[in-house]
């Protein structure tokens, strides 16, 4: 059986149709169990012709897989991917299959990896489920950083990531996946069961998720102003039954990878977690337009179009929070903005131009390209940044975005954090942190795209 979806990496959206192999098809699996590290053959170094316990996906014209005997990162074997074909999809991989019985609700991955002119690989998770229920997140993101960038050379180097697991998932692939052309070698390959991701560093109230609060967490499926395709996910959280005197306020949520709505349960535990009694979350769900947009960016914006758009994301943004306000009250003074990774562009082009009815943005491991935002307009902007030293966006992006609103007349903080690419460690505080700070520094622009008030 043959599924589709879509992938996304660094402003990129690709559709991959992959196999869905039936459960007597899983070679490698593991119980549910905390501790150690569930993948067999970690190194790569154990096997006869092939390496032991890694399976090879599809084959697809151009793509070569090779058990390197002569490169790795500690011991002397790794697994390589070979592009020289231009195109990127379908994918390939290198994956190996972990059985799931609904005990961890988070997988945590991390690999070694080693780069030659490549283009785009990525670490995918992927959940399969009852039937042909298939869906993936993407662990870390290898290549290039836009579309107009080159491809990266590197040495060995640690990539990792953190992902939700789905509700009823039976079986976890963890996929080493080439896109682009180019060469990767991945070594050293770990994958862990942790707590809820959803409530990681919540200390003493960690894993103790229930029925209640998953059933706190249902969200409204929206349509802004009855456009089909402009969705969005209206998550209450911790909103009050009955709107504050001021109104409800109001974050915007714009979600990295592919930007798909399969981010609503880790929207939804921001809402729950991150945030404050009397905020709404609305969690805009990345247009899927012409077949053309969907090999482009996965958020167009007026400085970074994409062919086929019928409307930008900046235009997105603003239909969003007019549709929310003729269903509730808003108090208009905070309406503010998140995005990470693809999620980022896009909440820096809204946030900073001269009409906005946004207060405040919230930004993490993402690229800043003032080159790509036409109506830049910066003065008493609040802008949150967040980014790792070792993410594989290099710094400089964050330090620029500071620098940029700060020297201009805004307000801006920049928070670093290890890990790299990806959330990690006390992921809620850290995003109610950011909040904090944009509530405490927010100024009441003058005018707005909607009138604001």
């Amino acid at each position: 059986m043959m599924t589709a979806t879509f992938h996304a990496c660094a402003g990129f959206v690709f559709i991959l149709t992959v196999p869905v192999l039936a459960a007597s098809a899983a070679r490698q699996q593991a119980p549910v169990t905390a501790g150690g590290n569930l993948l067999a053959n970690a190194g790569a170094e154990e096997g006869k012709s092939d390496p032991q316990a890694w399976q090879r996906g599809m084959t697809v014209p151009g793509v070569e897989f090779a058990w390197d005997r002569g490169t790795g990162h500690k011991g002397g074997s790794s697994l390589r991917l070979r592009k020289t074909v231009e195109r990127y999809i379908p994918p390939t991989e290198w994956y190996q299959e972990l059985r799931h019985d609904g005990g961890a609700r988070g997988l945590r991955v991390r690999a070694q990896v080693k780069a030659d002119a490549l283009t785009k690989a990525v670490i995918d998770v992927q959940f399969l489920g009852p039937g042909d229920a298939w869906s993936h997140q993407w662990a870390a993101y290898i290549g290039a950083e836009g579309p107009q960038d080159p491809p990266v050379t590197h040495n060995w180097r640690e990539y990792s990531g953190e992902v939700d697991i789905p509700e009823d998932t039976h079986r976890v692939r963890v996929a080493l996946q080439i896109y682009g052309p180019g060469t990767v070698w991945f070594d050293d390959v770990e994958a862990t069961w942790t707590a809820d991701v959803a409530q990681a560093g919540k200390g003493g109230d960690a894993g103790k998720a229930s029925a209640a609060s998953d059933k706190a967490a249902a969200f409204e499926d929206l349509r802004a102003e009855g456009r089909s395709e402009q969705r969005y996910l209206l998550h209450r959280g911790g909103g009050a039954a009955v709107p504050p005197k001021d109104g409800y306020r109001l974050l915007l949520v714009l979600p990295g990878g592919d930007g798909g709505a399969d981010f609503a349960p880790f929207v939804s535990s921001i809402a729950r977690q991150a945030l404050p009694e009397g905020y709404l979350v609305a969690q805009l769900v990345a247009p899927q337009g012409s077949a053309a947009q969907k090999e482009s960016v996965v958020w167009p914006t007026k400085g970074l179009p994409s062919p086929g758009m019928t409307f930008t994301t900046e235009d997105f943004i603003e239909a969003v929070v007019r549709d929310v306000k003729k269903r509730v009250p808003i108090d208009a003074r905070h309406v503010f903005a998140m995005g990470w990774s693809s999620g980022g562009p896009p909440v820096y082009a809204a946030a900073l131009r001269a009409q906005t009815p946004l207060t405040g943005a919230f930004v993490a491991m993402s690229v800043f390209k003032p080159a790509q935002m036409p109506d830049l307009h910066v003065k008493d902007r609040a802008v949150y940044v967040m980014h790792s030293p070792t993410d594989f966006i290099p710094m400089r992006f964050a330090e620029e975005a500071v620098r940029t609103v700060a020297g201009g007349g805004g307000r801006a903080e920049l928070v670093r954090y290890e890990g790299g690419h990806g959330w990690h460690g006390d992921i809620f505080g850290a995003i109610r942190s950011g909040i904090r700070w944009l509530e405490d520094t927010m100024t009441v622009k003058g005018g707005s795209a909607d009138d604001r008030g």
